[in-house]
């Protein structure tokens, strides 16, 4: 009898599960930020070791096995609530804190699996609950394009922050009140899985930059898709808790194939192909994960805990594969990693359809997490209805301000991001273009949001967008005066290097066009700065700006661009040896260059002030011919 009998409605579990996963998410986030700035300033090994110990934490939860579900429950919750309280009113986020709060916040998350894995009804509310509060998650990122606001301070941020405390502590009240089962807790595989399975959401498929970057979209559109994928997800995660009462592995199999070819493809693919690529991985993913999650048979709280720690070792792993392999491409397509993400859920899928689970209720937890999705489509909706368009200037006079400036992706040297400081300090200059270096627009490394949509949301300025290490990292170029595409695409690799790129554009005024080049160059790369100059191929007046890594000294390369009837801006107008570093390492350290064609006048040339970022600002204003 016991074997037919459905499980309780899963309601309370389906949305405290949401609700963990937007306590953890910005937690975790904060974490990348800082070990990238201890990376730079001691060691990458370091780095390493200290993410092996974060994301190995978990393991730390043996200690709490013998604890009574209820306690272990709300001890899980009071680390996730210290966890994402802390790092929202410490500002700025020392590492101490970024690296604690994240171990403490996977030690809570998984004594909150302990603690409701007496739950037969976890087993559908996992699948549909991860799903929900990744929809959720972002949803919270949306209205400031996706600059969340674990980095903001403010009124709104905290309330917000406090506010997701209070609503995960109720569901949790609620959950607990459900009966135990007389077969508790999930398959061990399942929990497992869920590492590459928030690993793909975290390049690929809930990440609003690098969607919008890839495919390419306006934010808005991005906003769509991701939304789109998380409807998707949800029916997909729904079908295959409901298959996953029948034997028979044949779907399981299917869909393991699928994803994986989906995921080797899919960086690769713009346009509609990555639309549908997108949607489809999305869905694929949530099933496998349905079907793990649906397997029969428990796992003992020492295996719930092991299989925690293996899940979010696995996570790190292929984040960190997933990124290193910009600086140091490793030994196999950079799209192993995603695909090998997707191999590990197929497989877990496949092994769990061999045991089928009992039968769930699961329509009272659909409805609970359908609430918490329909929630984010909305609050996207209004968003993306309500998103700034552009301002045009009247393309009058004769003369042109231009800003260029290496963001950084918005990251201070105390390793918080500040898109606003970014943008302010833009506007200050109040410029009719501006050339921007390093822009992410999604790396895990730049806490996964878009720094070109929170620019454009408040520039109010058309952009043109260049990748140049991958589709989430690289040039833009703003602009008030009407612009229009001339050419664009990487420059030619360093041994050993990222992938640098530049892109050309024309913008009117009323004395005429302007040719206006951005790009990122190499040090002392002879072979970049010649295929820069052959792409800008003499048309004049012009001007090439951009973070040319290059030094008063390197005499060759700087006649290169002499030898083109370009002018360096800086000497022309007073000392070339004005710092553009906001920590210069010696006495004439500027990375950063301001080449004007010989027909321009320099109206003025400045270097501002340090904000977000290790280089400074620079302005020119030319006077056309």
């Amino acid at each position: 009898m016991g074997a037919d009998r459905p499980a309780r409605p899963a309601v309370g579990t389906t949305v405290s599960l949401a609700l963990v996963v937007v306590l953890l998410a910005p937690v975790a986030r904060v974490l990348f930020p800082r070990l990238y700035i201890l990376g730079e300033d001691a060691s990458f090994v370091v780095v390493g070791l200290i993410g092996l110990l974060v994301y190995g934490a978990p393991i730390l939860a043996l200690a709490f096995v013998r604890l009574p579900p209820r306690a272990a429950t709300w001890l899980g919750v009071a680390l996730l609530s210290a966890a994402r309280l802390g790092v929202q009113f410490l500002h700025p986020i020392p590492t101490w804190l970024a690296v604690g709060a994240t171990a403490a916040a996977l030690v809570g998350t998984t004594c909150v699996i302990l603690g409701l894995g007496g739950l037969r009804s976890l087993r559908a509310a996992l699948p549909l609950g991860l799903v929900a509060g990744l929809a959720l998650d972002t949803a919270l990122r949306i209205p400031t394009g996706s600059w969340e606001l674990v980095w903001q301070r403010g009124l709104a941020p905290a309330a917000l922050a406090l506010g997701t405390v209070a609503a995960a502590s109720a569901a949790i009240a609620s959950a607990l009140r459900e009966a135990p089962d007389d077969d508790p807790g999930i398959a061990r595989a399942a929990l497992a899985a869920i590492g590459p399975f928030l690993m793909l959401q975290l390049v690929l498929l809930q990440n609003l930059g690098g969607v919008g970057s890839s495919v390419p979209v306006s934010f808005p559109a991005a906003i769509a898709i991701v939304l789109t994928g998380d409807v998707l997800a949800l029916d997909a995660a729904w079908l295959a808790v409901r298959y996953g009462e029948r034997p028979g592995r044949g779907p399981a199999v299917i869909l393991a194939i699928v994803a994986v070819v989906v995921a080797y493809v899919l960086p690769g693919l713009t346009g509609t192909a990555a639309i549908m690529a997108v949607l489809a991985l999305q869905a694929i993913t949530a099933g496998c994960l349905a079907f793990a999650a649906a397997r029969r048979g428990a796992a003992t709280r020492v295996r719930t805990v092991v299989a925690m720690t293996v899940g979010t070792l696995g996570f790190l792993l292929l984040a960190l594969l997933w990124q290193l392999h910009i600086d140091r491409p490793l030994p196999f397509p950079r799209a192993a990693v995603p695909a090998l993400a997707a191999l590990w859920l197929g497989v877990t899928a496949i092994a769990a359809a061999r045991h089928p689970a009992r039968r769930q209720a699961t329509h009272p937890a659909l409805a609970a997490a359908s609430a918490s999705v329909a929630l984010a489509v909305v609050v996207g909706a209004i968003t993306a209805v309500a998103w700034p368009g552009t301002l045009a200037a009247t393309p009058g006079g004769a003369e042109v301000t231009i800003v260029s400036f290496n963001v950084r992706g918005g990251l201070r040297e105390n390793a918080m991001l500040d898109a606003d400081a970014i943008a302010d300090s833009i506007a200050a200059s109040d410029p009719d273009v501006v050339l921007l270096q390093e822009v992410a627009r999604g790396w895990p490394v730049f806490g996964q949001y878009d720094l070109l949509a929170r620019l454009s949301q408040r520039l109010r300025m058309p952009y043109r967008y260049e990748p140049a290490a991958d589709a989430q990292f690289g040039n833009a170029i703003f602009s008030r005066l009407p612009m229009t595409p001339v050419v664009a695409g990487p420059l030619p690799e360093v041994q050993g290097s990222q992938g640098r790129s530049f892109l050309v554009v024309r913008v009117e005024k009323s004395a005429g066009p302007l040719l206006v080049t951005n790009a990122h160059l190499e040090s002392d790369s002879v072979a970049q700065i010649d295929a820069l100059l052959a792409a800008v191929g003499g048309e004049t007046p012009a001007v090439v700006a951009g973070d040319l890594n290059m030094e008063t000294t390197d005499t060759a390369n700087v006649e290169r661009f002499v030898a083109a009837g370009l002018t360096d801006a800086e000497g022309a107008t007073g000392d070339a040896c004005r710092t553009t570093s906001a920590a210069p390492m010696s006495d004439c350290d500027r990375p950063d260059w301001v080449w004007v064609s010989d027909d321009l006048r320099i109206v003025g040339f400045e270097i501002g002030a340090p904000s977000a970022s290790d280089h400074l600002p620079v302005e020119v204003t030319v006077a056309m011919p």
